[in-house]
């Protein structure tokens, strides 16, 4: 039996049923419109909490899908006694695996780079803490094990040229990252470590660079752009993680008409839509 795993880093990709029926993927073709946000309240609400995993199998594969809760080095000074990194462990452990699919790492094409790995390495090395996490500690084990490590998303020009193909920009794009980003910083309390000019420049040169673009869109340029297309929260210092949700609806707002635009993207190996 073939076997694989997915390693996700985001609690919302991973929202789904346990048990499915038998069906050819031909059969259906998923409608944005019907997403509706995935809130933390809702999720604490489940029978289940990040980290978990949810099995798929048929009579020849098998396929784990990992939801992760991103670790924190200030909750967990040893993040190997994280529970997501124990889950990942875990289920290295007690199960043969052929093949790891990780999101959160910068995609490629073929092979994974050795550049990397050298990276892998050295997040082994600080335990994980400097510019690394789950999906990382997911590609050590899986080398260990021999295990082949696949992408689990397209590259950012790639969906920039999806996204301009419902008629958004690069703008919009770069917007939508940092009004997504905005409340994991403050759960992670990154303003009381930068201001918010300071973090959200940052964020942009890095998404510029990412989407091989090179325009006048900075902290005041994103400011401009917050006050003509979210029309709530007014102060972007208050959204919540619902403000960016994938949301298709009527009263859905810019921002959440934008965002399942590069969720519905995601492609496996160059394949079909999915």
């Amino acid at each position: 039996m073939k076997i694989a795993a997915v390693f996700f880093g985001t609690v919302f990709l991973s929202v789904g049923c346990s048990s499915v029926p038998n069906v050819t993927a031909v059969q259906y073709r998923a409608d944005p419109a019907l997403i509706t946000p995935y809130s933390f309240e809702m999720e604490k609400s489940r029978p289940f909490m990040a980290p978990y995993v949810a099995t798929f199998s048929n009579r020849e594969k098998k396929l784990f899908y990992v939801a992760a809760a991103h670790a924190s080095a200030d909750q967990y000074p040893d993040l190997l006694r994280h529970p997501t990194f124990l889950t990942i462990e875990k289920l290295f452990g007690s199960h043969p695996i052929d093949a790891v699919i990780v999101e959160g790492i910068a995609p490629w094409k073929g092979d994974i780079p050795k550049a990397l790995l050298d990276h892998g390495d050295q997040c082994e090395l600080s335990g994980y803490k400097i510019n690394c996490g789950e999906p990382w500690f997911a590609v050590q084990l899986a080398r260990r094990k021999g295990a082949r490590i696949l992408t689990g998303e397209p590259s950012e020009p790639e969906i920039l040229n999806a996204v301009r193909e419902y008629g958004f920009t690069a703008e919009d794009l770069l917007g939508f990252y940092v009004v997504r980003q905005i409340p994991q910083w403050k759960r992670e309390g990154l303003f009381r470590r930068k201001t918010p000019k300071r973090a959200i420049d940052a964020q942009l040169q890095h998404d510029q660079k990412a989407l091989g673009v090179s325009i006048k869109f900075g902290f005041a340029e994103f400011n401009g752009w917050h006050r003509t297309h979210v029309k709530r929260p007014r102060r972007f210092l208050d959204v919540d993680v619902n403000d960016a949700a994938p949301l298709s609806t009527p009263e859905a707002s810019y921002v959440q008409r934008t965002s399942p635009r590069p969720v519905s993207i995601l492609r496996y190996d160059g394949g079909s839509e999915n």
